[in-house]
């Protein structure tokens, strides 16, 4: 994973991620952890190239998240507000 933002943020909802894998191909499981490290939504992205992918985050309280993403051998993590 080359690079990875996250927009809108704050966002009332829906929250897209734009990945930047340069050429590769990587599965990756992605989970979003509240405020306190639990995670409350988590799932696996298998065969994930370059590009948007949206997680939907209507159903959480509004607060502070963070996104993590892990490929097996590095870990990317962004905050996230939720409103």
């Amino acid at each position: 994973l080359t690079a990875v933002e996250a927009f809108p943020t704050p966002t009332s909802g829906a929250l897209t991620l734009d990945l930047d894998l340069g050429a590769t191909t990587l599965d990756l499981d992605v989970a979003l952890l509240d405020a306190s490290g639990r995670t409350v939504l988590s799932t696996n992205w298998s065969g994930q190239t370059t590009g948007q992918r949206t997680l939907d985050l209507t159903a959480l309280a509004p607060g502070l998240y963070t996104v993590r993403l892990t490929d097996g051998q590095g870990q990317w993590r962004l905050p996230v507000v939720r409103h």
